[in-house]
């Protein structure tokens, strides 16, 4: 499955990107957790280094803390990556906003630019 996420994020279109955000803009801001978790902070855009972290990812869940693409080569792929694990792996996967993801810093649809 992580393969085929990754040939899809190298491949991503903005309207397949701002159709996937759109599906995350509600979700419940509270969380209770319980179990082994793997957490994953600061990508950065950085794509080859989360595909390898995931090499070995089992049965935890990922937490991840944010800042997932304000500069890097791959921003938008990144952010893809996640939400598609997000939509596949729905409760094994945790996203937080980090403070390149927060409104008054930049707004996350800014980097659909890297698209054109």
């Amino acid at each position: 499955m992580i393969e085929k996420i990754k040939e899809e994020a190298y491949k991503v279109t903005p309207y397949e990107f701002e159709k996937l955000l759109d599906e995350f803009e509600e979700q419940n801001e509270y969380l209770e957790l319980k179990g082994i978790f793997l957490v994953i902070g600061d990508l950065h855009g950085d794509l080859d280094s989360l595909i390898k972290i995931l090499e070995n990812w089992e049965n935890e869940t990922l937490i991840f803390l944010g800042d997932y693409g304000d500069r890097g080569n791959y921003q938008v792929e990144t952010y893809y990556f996640i939400l598609k694990l997000k939509e596949i792996y729905k409760n094994r996967i945790i996203l937080l906003r980090g403070n390149h993801e927060s409104v008054s810093y930049t707004h996350l649809r800014a980097h659909e630019t890297v698209l054109d």
